[in-house]
């Protein structure tokens, strides 16, 4: 699974992070639904796979299941 997840800090950063086995990606989506999304984005830089630091141009055009912030978390439903 691949999320996307900003950080609305300044300045504002963009990460693109795969999440490698079933069991992390139970953990963050746990997280979420609790509306611990400020924990499911530990867990996700800290035990998923970072890809890249994405800019504010290409963030637009990547392709994600889960756009994840601080306060919200958006499943792509495409």
């Amino acid at each position: 699974m691949r999320i996307l997840i900003k950080m609305m800090w300044s300045p504002k950063k963009r990460y693109l992070v795969s999440l490698p086995n079933e069991e992390l990606i139970d953990d963050v989506q746990g997280l979420i639904y609790k509306g611990k999304h400020c924990m499911a984005i530990d867990a996700a830089l800290s035990r998923g796979n970072l890809i890249k630091e994405v800019d504010e141009q290409e963030a637009m055009h990547v392709n994600v299941s889960l756009i994840l912030t601080e306060k919200n978390a958006h499943y792509d439903l495409m």
